[in-house]
């Protein structure tokens, strides 16, 4: 748990702006939100448990809160700036999220009648105001939290078992690979985002991963080089909107790692026309991700631990820190898994040698394109591949690789609207 905890703290801290504080803004923000996820645990679990003028006059005094309530409710000032970000907590803390505008007026009154000469009756107010609130808070921690910790708990579970297919089916092919880490973003003029701008960074982020993975995969150079990948996009306080991918490199291909991230980051910043930000390197202020990054071998179990324990976090994560995304946008996504990547490499040796077989011929099939056999040197826009790849277009043979490698991006690509445009 203090491994996560500690991974959270700098995800949400400083995204790609690594700082040196003794104690980082990101390790605070995670100790009041499990502080105060228990005070409402605790009240969900309490018994006859009432907010008293008595606690109130401590608190005012500089005395700690002891019930559940009083925590919650000297947790309000400050768990307010978490709650104003664009991003989901967990469970509890979205209980608490629904009355926080009523708990943040009783916190107002509770200030003044710090101040106030005749705060016996203001306290007296504010108890009752206080505890109404609490006690709907309390009601739905009771009957409602259960269910929804279950659901989240199974999203939890699905994701993590994901990712780990991605990383076995590889290492059942390739017994061992390189894990190279990279985060990508869009600088922001104003640090934090304002929430128009939230917004536009967030479409721009979404949009542009969507083409940096396909130009990944279009690029044979890359292509070979690659083996599998995860990707997961995330909030920081600092940057926004961030997506970090584990990239699962070949022992061969392009030959030292330095050289795909080069091309990766180069490729980003091309997009982004200049404006996007990336990170990478072994160093990772993150102690998840700093570990599980370099040569991961199928004989080694250690490092296969390693590397799952770092996928393990990506996924809890959401528990307690999930973007707030789109309606039908994901937050995870993943190359193709082994036995989709055979059936492509299998289909695609065949697709090359039936497009070469037809070369100099004219031919049409239902649901195919048919392209000028005469010098054609690209795709005609609207080409439909079929799922299986049983309806092909007819092309020239000096494009018959173009061809496969569209072949690839229809049967592999999980990631949905293709936007095209490597440059």
């Amino acid at each position: 748990m203090r491994e996560i905890e500690a991974a959270l703290a700098a995800d949400i801290n400083v995204g790609l702006f690594p700082r040196s504080d003794t104690e980082s803004i990101g390790s605070s923000r995670v100790k009041l939100m499990r502080g105060t996820s228990r005070a409402i645990m605790d009240l969900g679990v309490a018994q006859g448990d009432r907010l008293g003028v008595k606690e109130l006059t401590r608190l005012i005094g500089g005395k700690a809160a002891t019930s559940p309530r009083g925590r919650i409710l000297v947790a309000v000032p400050r768990i307010s700036a978490l709650m104003s970000l664009p991003c989901r907590l967990n469970e509890h803390l979205e209980l608490m999220r629904r009355n926080r505008q009523e708990l943040e007026r009783i916190n107002q009154q509770f200030d003044l009648a710090a101040m106030s000469s005749n705060s016996g009756l203001v306290l007296e107010e504010v108890c009752r105001d206080a505890n109404r609130v609490l006690d709907k808070i309390q009601e739905e921690a009771r009957h409602h939290g259960h269910d929804q910790q279950r659901h989240r708990r199974l999203q939890v579970e699905r994701n993590y078992a994901a990712m780990s297919r991605v990383l076995d089916g590889v290492l059942e092919d390739e017994e061992e690979v390189r894990v190279v880490t990279m985060e990508f973003a869009l600088s922001s003029p104003v640090r934090p985002a304002t929430a128009p701008e939230y917004d536009f960074l967030l479409t721009e982020v979404v949009r542009n991963r969507v083409r940096f993975l396909d130009c990944l995969r279009s690029s044979q150079a890359i292509s070979n080089a690659l083996s599998g990948y995860v990707w997961h996009v995330s909030y920081d306080i600092e940057v926004g909107p961030f997506i970090r991918v584990y990239f699962l490199l070949k022992a061969g291909g392009l030959g030292a790692h330095e050289k795909f991230v080069a091309r990766a980051s180069q490729l980003w910043r091309r997009l982004t026309q200049g404006s996007g930000m990336r990170r990478a390197g072994a160093h990772h202020f993150n102690p998840l991700v700093r570990v599980a990054q370099g040569v991961v071998s199928k004989a080694s179990g250690k490092r296969v631990s390693e590397m799952k324990k770092a996928f393990w976090y990506e996924a809890v994560k959401e528990q307690d820190f999930r973007i707030s995304l789109p309606k039908g946008q994901r937050a995870f996504g993943m190359s193709a898994q082994k036995s989709a990547a055979s059936d492509v490499k299998t289909y695609r040796a065949k697709s090359l040698m039936w497009v070469q077989s037809l070369s100099g011929m004219e031919f049409m099939r239902p649901g195919s394109v048919v392209c000028n056999l005469y010098g054609a040197n690209r795709m005609v826009e609207g080409a439909a591949l079929s799922e299986g790849g049983r309806s092909s277009p007819i092309i020239h043979d000096g494009v018959a690789n173009s061809f496969a490698m569209k072949i690839d991006e229809g049967l592999m690509a999980k990631d949905k609207g293709f936007a095209g445009g490597c440059g």
